[in-house]
C-alpha cells in the first residue's frame, strides 16, 4: 500500500492550498499527494510535525530510520519527530513503539 498517497490511504482531498498561505501549508498540501514510498526523511518529518498521517507515516519513518539513524532533514533529525508522537499512538502499536526505541538508542537520542 506504499504506492498510495495519504490522500488516497484516508480517502481524504484537501484540494490547493489557498494561495496566500504558508510555507507550511502548501508543502503539508502538497506531500499528502506523494506516494508514500516516495516520501524522503524531509516530507515523512514535516508531515508527522504537523500530527498528519501518523499512522501511515509512522511506519515510513521507521522504514528511514532502520536504514539510517541519522536521517537528517533542515530542521532536524526525523527520529526527533518520531520523539513527539503522541504516547497513546506508541501504547495502541507496542511493535512499532519497540522498534521505534531501538532506533533511538542506535540514534543516541
Amino acid at each position: 500500500m506504499t504506492h498510495l498517497s495519504l490522500e488516497q490511504l484516508e480517502n481524504d482531498y484537501w484540494g490547493d492550498p489557498p494561495p496566500d498561505t504558508t510555507y507550511l501549508i502548501s508543502t503539508c498540501h502538497r506531500m499528502r499527494r506523494v506516494p508514500l514510498d516516495e516520501l524522503d526523511a524531509e516530507g515523512v518529518r514535516i508531515l508527522l510535525g504537523q500530527q498528519i498521517g501518523v499512522p501511515h507515516l509512522v511506519p515510513r519513518a521507521l522504514q528511514i530510520l532502520n536504514r539510517d539513524p541519522f536521517a537528517e532533514t533542515h530542521f532536524g533529525y526525523l527520529v526527533d519527530a518520531l520523539r513527539r508522537i503522541p504516547e497513546e499512538y506508541w501504547t495502541a502499536n507496542p511493535v512499532q513503539h519497540a522498534d521505534f526505541e531501538r532506533v533511538r538508542r542506535r540514534a543516541g537520542r
